[in-house]
């Protein structure tokens, strides 16, 4: 009689799953129930020896201490190393989408000792898949290794405020390789929007501007011909977001201020101009920055419903191709930034025509997007149909579109991230863009607004 075939561990998987959804049906009579029971239960219990097996061993990572892989194979076979943040799948979900977390490594004949000293990862899970008929895993784990700041004390008595800044610390430090990173697993890459806010939370917490510096070369070192900088630098890729590189240089404004470093600056001044003057080459009416046409520009500002560059501007003809309020707001910004930068490299004439060019610009936001009747700023110029969003609502306070104008609805959707303002319901701004949101409160009425507490020791 033949030997009936083991199924994989795949195979008896499906065959669970299959099981649990006969018996959830509920169309199944009792005796068959108590079968299929049985034989899901020793179909589980295979899964679960097969997990343990040395072909597939999953080894959980403490804290994300560890050292290097140390296994044993009867033949040279391929090893693979995944790694990923949780176990849902019954094993490591290492591919996402289009992108695969996982490392290769092809190992001898015998006892194999692998340390790889230049792959980041940010992971709570390792996975190896051993191909071969007998293995041993005697180890496997991550090295950690911290780029050295000395991390200034928390003053707060608060628990709230010092568990903030306990997770606040370790997860700018974990996006701390040779230039900040948006995150520590995924896909690791230097954005000008999110290292601006790693900067200033850096600045406060470790007094350190070396690595902030570090990363601010390497944007100014990633122009591209239309004045734009890579979208992740010192990378290329098909495409970049015109409103961060004008984030760019506010970064470079806001290191010149903490740091105190001039020499520097001087010397990615010739980067700042290049992308300042691409931009207002791009003017060509009302003061405003067009729409940045074609498929190598994605119009993003955050991920809330209009402002992730949505398919269906991209469809409008050039005619109708809306401004944005958001991307002026963005060159008004950069325009004050580079006149500081100017004043502060004694480039005075140069400082008063930034200065002038980032009035002229607000001006004209507010003279275009300002609705008086409702007392907000819409994001779009002939697309009233299209709700303004509290991130709008903030980037016209800190340009200074606002001044002058009736801020009480734009305060109020501010402050309440959202809400109604007569008909009108506003779209509420992500986590991300609270930063933007608080100092635009701030700039608004500071004594109302003020509700910073201090946690750090006064010099």
């Amino acid at each position: 009689m033949a030997k009936e075939k083991e199924m994989t561990f795949e195979e008896s998987l499906v065959e669970l799953e299959n099981i649990v959804k006969e018996l959830e049906s509920g169309n199944v009579d009792l005796d068959k129930a108590i079968e299929k029971y049985s034989e899901a239960m020793k179909l589980a219990k295979g899964c679960s020896d097969k997990l343990n097996d040395a072909t597939l061993k999953v080894n959980k990572i403490l804290k994300e201490n560890g050292s290097l892989e140390d296994f044993e194979v009867e033949e040279e076979c391929e090893v693979l190393i995944g790694y990923g943040e949780h176990l849902e799948d019954l094993r490591v979900r290492s591919f996402v989408a289009d992108r695969n977390f996982c490392g290769s490594y092809y190992a001898a004949k015998g006892r194999n000792k692998f340390f790889y000293p230049f792959q980041r990862m940010g992971m709570r899970y390792l996975q190896v898949h051993i191909y071969s008929k007998c293995g041993i895993l005697h180890h496997a784990g991550i090295r950690k290794t911290y780029y050295p700041v000395k991390e200034k004390e928390c003053n707060s008595h608060d628990p709230l405020y010092r568990k903030i800044h306990e997770v606040g610390i370790r997860t700018l430090q974990l996006c701390m390789h040779e230039h900040y990173e948006d995150c520590p697993w995924r896909e690791q890459s230097l954005y000008a929007y999110d290292s601006r806010i790693q900067m200033l939370c850096g600045y406060y917490a470790f007094e350190e501007y070396e690595f902030a510096k570090a990363s601010i070369y390497l944007m100014a070192h990633s122009l591209r011909k239309d004045g734009t900088i890579e979208l992740c630098s010192p990378g290329k890729v098909s495409i970049t977001i015109p409103s961060f590189t004008a984030v760019f240089i506010r970064q470079a404004k806001e290191y010149l201020e903490h740091s105190k470093d001039k020499a520097f600056i001087e010397g990615i001044f010739g980067s700042l101009t290049k992308v300042i003057e691409e931009f207002e080459k791009r003017i060509i009416k009302y003061d405003l920055l067009p729409y940045f046409e074609g498929d190598e520009y994605w119009n993003f500002y955050e991920w809330s419903k209009y402002l992730s560059g949505s398919p269906k501007f991209k469809e409008l003809s050039k005619e109708e191709q809306p401004f944005e309020a958001n991307l002026s707001a963005a060159l008004s910004l950069a325009s004050r930034s580079m006149s500081n930068i100017c004043l502060a490299l004694d480039k005075t004439t140069a400082s008063s025509f930034y200065a002038n060019k980032a009035d002229r610009i607000a001006k004209a936001i507010a003279e275009t997007f300002f609705n008086p009747e409702i007392g907000l700023f819409f994001d779009f110029t002939n697309r009233t149909d299209i709700q303004p969003s509290a991130l709008t609502q903030a980037m016209c306070v800190l340009c200074g579109a606002a001044d002058g104008l009736n801020q009480d609805n734009v305060a109020s959707a501010i402050s309440n991230n959202g809400g109604t303002c007569g008909d009108i319901e506003v779209i509420p701004a992500t986590l991300s863009m609270a930063c933007f949101r608080y100092d635009a409160l701030l700039k608004i009425n500071k004594e109302k607004y003020n509700f910073h507490k201090c946690c750090y020791k006064q010099r």
